[in-house]
């Protein structure tokens, strides 16, 4: 069942070794086992091992959250203004909070920010609601 090993390979990125051959090709489901431990593309279809998009690198970069994954719910309000770009953020916590970025700031920078913001301690990962 895809939904069992997508907690399991969350939990112990190396689970992927005894996921079903149909589940190592999936590569949303090889992308959270190599964030969890970068050593699990070792167990991925051989035609991944080479993907840009899930080497360890990239995987470690990427704040947002995969479905199914316990992170912070943040609304975001993106305002194009004069020095970059304004993101208002909302949390279902309540508690607000902006963040400036360059105008050229990509989708991936967005969820840093607010990661660094809202999930510290809480894996890093947050759901953006855009």
């Amino acid at each position: 069942d895809r939904e069992v090993v997508l907690a399991a390979v969350q939990q112990d990125g190396t689970a992927l070794a005894l996921a079903h051959e149909d589940l190592r090709k999936t590569r949303e489901v090889v992308f959270e086992a190599v964030r969890q431990n970068a050593r699990a593309l070792a167990f991925a279809e051989p035609s991944l091992h080479s993907d840009p998009d899930l080497q360890a690198s990239r995987v470690s970069s990427n704040f947002v959250a995969g479905p199914g994954v316990c992170a912070p719910v943040v609304e975001v309000e993106v305002a194009v203004v004069a020095w970059g770009i304004e993101a208002t953020l909302a949390p279902l916590s309540g508690e607000m909070a902006k963040v400036v970025l360059s105008e050229r700031a990509t989708i991936g920078e967005l969820a840093r920010a607010v990661a660094e913001r809202f999930a510290a301690g809480k894996g890093g990962l947050v759901h953006l609601v855009l």
